[in-house]
């Protein structure tokens, strides 16, 4: 990771008609991955065959967990099985019976009603009602010996977390020990996206052939992970380029030549905002929003579910997930969804009448990029003067509204108390003043 102490998290948009036939902008669920480095197919498999080969190798006085003793059913009486087992039997009555050489169920169960009245008599707890209680329960026990408990030991198998936890759990299960938690594979990432994607569109004539951009990680691109991808059936739903696009790049090198370069064919571009409707520009309003509930509460205790705060990792992702929720959230918006999403199909047709390469304007570059692509022609509209908006306009939670409404009020008193207080301080005095002058 670049920065341990961030939030780090990946984030998508989609559109969909509704029943009026109107393009609606939905916000997906958020993946959180903060305090995790993601890695790729081949770092995540080295690191599942090591944690692997760790368990297999446990030595017997650490594999808690990695053993299991099987019994059978506990409530199943045997013959062999001590009187203690009868019901109404205790260690102290067992000891007892013992005195009579009854030790086992079996002698319970032999026991004759001559017996029974002569072990009553002489021992006043041993009544004949329980006796015969206890040697009719015993005559129902199984036959034989109670067989020996069964033990597993998972790292005895081939993959010690698929024997333990099952089919669907173990990914999960060794993700989580102590050596890969820190560490999120691209598989999770891939698995999430294609979920969320599918989700949304179920129910719609895009049900099968929904499809999901994400730019060129070089995770995503490594050849372990497009196999992987298409193995799994994902590699279908990834929007790349299209008709030999990339296949062939040309580039001036540092000496002036023009060269071709193929490392990008069938790969999606990088860094291009005008073909990501999150970097250009909902990722912008959702910063715009945090900073304003986290102005709005920052004098709000820290304990208090309501307050936004960026102070950690995980109260950022608390921050963020609170107004990007799909259902409760309030940015970006979806009007900013659908507008910045069909900017995209415009900057294609844009990018094509360049040749593919940078268009000027076309998007908010910084940096390098940004200067690199100034255009003399190009005129820098003028800012508009900002008008007044309520709350919900200025996309600010509910759950604040009454907070924020209280702080202007408290702010509006205490300026008037200040403005009245300096008032009444001057008209005392100019009646000073005319006091020495008269």
């Amino acid at each position: 990771m670049k920065y341990e102490d961030q939030c780090r998290l990946s984030a998508g948009v989609c559109i969909k008609i509704n029943d009026a036939s109107q393009p609606i902008g939905l916000r997906l669920p958020l993946f959180n991955y903060s305090g995790r480095e993601l890695i790729g197919v081949s770092r995540s498999e080295e690191l599942v065959h090591n944690e692997i080969n760790r368990i297999k190798t446990l030595p017997n006085s650490r594999c808690r967990g990695w053993t299991k003793t099987l019994h059978d059913n506990c409530d199943e009486l045997y013959e062999s099985d001590p009187t203690s087992k009868l019901k109404g039997i205790g260690e102290k009555m067992a000891e007892m019976l013992r005195q009579f050489d009854l030790f086992t169920v079996k002698d319970m169960a032999q026991l004759h009603n001559d017996i029974i009245q002569t072990m009553s008599m002489t021992a006043k707890r041993l009544t004949s009602n329980k006796l015969t209680q206890w040697q009719q329960q015993a005559t129902r026990a199984t036959a034989g010996t109670r067989p020996l408990p069964k033990r597993i030991d998972y790292r005895t198998s081939a993959n010690p977390y698929l024997a333990r936890y099952g089919e669907e759990e173990w990914e999960k299960r060794i993700w989580r020990c102590r050596r890969l938690s820190k560490y999120v594979s691209v598989k999770e990432l891939v698995r999430h996206i294609d979920k969320e994607t599918a989700a949304a569109y179920k129910g719609t004539m895009y049900s099968e052939t929904y499809r999901w951009f994400h730019d060129a990680l070089s995770v995503l691109t490594d050849a372990k992970c497009v196999k992987w991808m298409k193995e799994e059936g994902f590699y279908d739903h990834w929007i790349k380029p299209e008709l030999g696009c990339n296949d062939l790049v040309f580039a001036k090198n540092k000496k002036g030549v023009i060269t071709s370069n193929a490392r990008y064919a069938g790969r999606p571009v990088g860094n291009t905002p005008e073909g990501n409707p999150l970097d250009n520009s909902t990722f912008r309003d959702l910063r715009v929003s945090l900073g304003l509930h986290v102005a709005a509460t920052w004098h709000l205790d820290n304990e208090n579910p309501k307050k936004f705060s960026m102070a950690t990792p995980s109260s950022i992702f608390s921050a963020v997930s609170r107004i990007w929720d799909p259902h409760t959230g309030m940015s970006p918006t979806s009007e900013r969804i659908v507008q910045d999403t069909l900017n995209v199909l415009e900057s294609s047709k844009k990018i094509v009448q360049h040749g593919g390469g940078i268009v000027p304007g076309l998007a908010n570059r910084n940096g390098h990029r940004n200067n690199r692509c100034q255009d003399e022609n190009v005129v820098t509209p003028k800012k508009k003067p900002l008008n007044k908006k309520t709350l919900t306009e200025m996309r600010i939670h509910p759950s604040i509204h009454e907070i924020i409404v209280k702080q202007a009020e408290d702010e509006n008193e205490r300026f008037n108390n200040s403005l009245l207080a300096r008032s009444e301080k001057v008209v005392g005095l100019i009646g000073m003043g005319s006091e020495k002058d008269t």
